[in-house]
């Protein structure tokens, strides 16, 4: 376990810019990789400071979060610097097609995990769809959101309705290991008390 800490600690520094980018221009890239980088960090922290016992279970969450967050990341850098060559003003302009495509992606690696042999090619051809928008920075539907989440309940219907993404998982991992994930600041508007 004490590898796959350092190894995710390396990774954090390693895409830190690109991560605090990310949450700088407030883009739904970063609140999709939210709850697993605060679960990862919390847990890096805990274990830095030795306040940390390791299991089986805490292993497998460390393993299945840096997996995950490192896909989810090679794919985001890849679009940025292929598609527009570092420009973070006019990628985020396709952000959001970005992430209905990572979201696809991770109906397609729940499908693997469920036991079919391969992606139906409907899936396939809805990635491909999505990424010729980014790729050809195409204009974007008003109800390209709509439209992603119809075909994917078409394509897997099944699925659809018991999915339940790595993000969801982290999400419930946090609370039981008592990580606030989002902490509002209560505001009083009147008179000062």
């Amino acid at each position: 376990m004490e590898q796959l800490f350092r190894d995710y600690i390396a990774w954090r520094q390693e895409h830190n810019e690109l991560l605090m980018e990310l949450m700088e221009h407030d883009t739904t890239l970063y609140d999709r990789l939210y709850p697993v980088i605060t679960v990862l960090d919390s847990l890096s922290k805990d274990f830095q400071t030795g306040m940390l016992d390791t299991n089986e279970e805490l292993d497998k969450i460390i393993s299945v979060g840096s997996e995950f967050l490192n896909e989810q990341v090679v794919t985001i850098q890849l679009y940025l610097d292929k598609v527009f060559h570092g420009d973070m003003h006019h990628f985020m302009d396709y952000e959001a097609v970005l992430n209905y495509l990572l979201y696809v992606e991770d109906i397609r690696y729940e499908l693997v995990e469920k036991g079919y042999e391969a992606s139906p090619v409907e899936l396939e051809e809805l990635l491909e769809e999505l990424s010729t928008i980014i790729e050809e920075k195409k204009e974007i539907p008003d109800t390209l959101g709509i439209y992603v989440d119809q075909r994917v309940k078409e394509i897997a219907s099944d699925l659809y309705s018991e999915f339940y993404s790595i993000i969801d998982i982290f999400m419930d991992v946090a609370d039981t290991l008592g990580i606030d994930l989002y902490v509002s600041e209560d505001v009083i508007i009147g008179t000062d008390i």
